[in-house]
């Protein structure tokens, strides 16, 4: 299992160092954890993603989610 420290390190990463605008992501992926992890990174790099422009998520919306106590 990756943690999601390791996961908002390298959305960092790709933000600043890689130069890539858009995250795509959904509820769904990991049970509701990609969005969780994906808004610790834009909060916690706020100012170093605005540096360079930015990035955009991409979601998707409808889907109701499980409490992650019953995901596989």
């Amino acid at each position: 299992v990756i943690r999601s420290e390791d996961v908002v390190e390298m959305i960092r990463k790709s933000v600043v160092d890689y130069g890539i605008k858009a995250i795509d992501t959904a509820p769904l992926y990991g049970c509701g954890r990609s969005e969780s992890d994906i808004g610790m990174a834009f909060h916690q790099y706020q100012k170093e993603f605005s540096q360079v422009g930015g990035a955009y998520v991409i979601t998707k919306v409808g889907r109701i989610v499980k409490p992650r106590s019953q995901c596989k």
